[in-house]
């Protein structure tokens, strides 16, 4: 369906924040993070504008699969945000602002929220 297809695109968007946390992590080059940021966000929102258009055309045709996709859009913004605590972590740890065992406990713990969150998704995907 094309809200699969779409949750598989985010996903692969999802993938691209990690790739360039880590590649700030590794070059600390924090202008690299904002650009790739900057992308990444854009590809985010127009995955997010095609979610909005087809829920407002789920409305009419499939209240439960409208239902659906806002779950789904639910667990994407919950997502985001730990994205972006795990990018302020990174810029924090990089800058000596943030001890590297607390910056480690951090992303233990983010790493098991957002694979709560993928698996939730998941769920709510394989349903449709």
């Amino acid at each position: 369906t094309q809200s699969t297809w779409v949750s598989d695109r985010r996903c692969a968007v999802y993938q691209s924040y990690e790739d360039a946390i880590n590649k700030y992590k590794m070059g600390k080059d924090a202008s690299k993070l904002s650009q790739d940021k900057k992308r990444i966000d854009m590809d985010h929102k127009k995955l997010t504008k095609e979610l909005d258009d087809l829920v407002a055309t789920l409305k009419e045709i499939d209240a439960d699969a409208s239902n659906k996709v806002n779950k789904l859009q639910a667990f994407d913004n919950k997502y985001k945000d730990v994205i972006g605590s795990d990018i302020q972590a990174a810029e924090k740890v990089i800058s000596g602002k943030m001890s590297k065992q607390v910056y480690i406990d951090t992303d233990a713990k983010s790493s098991q929220r957002k694979q709560e969150l993928a698996a939730d998704a998941d769920n709510i995907v394989k349903s449709f």
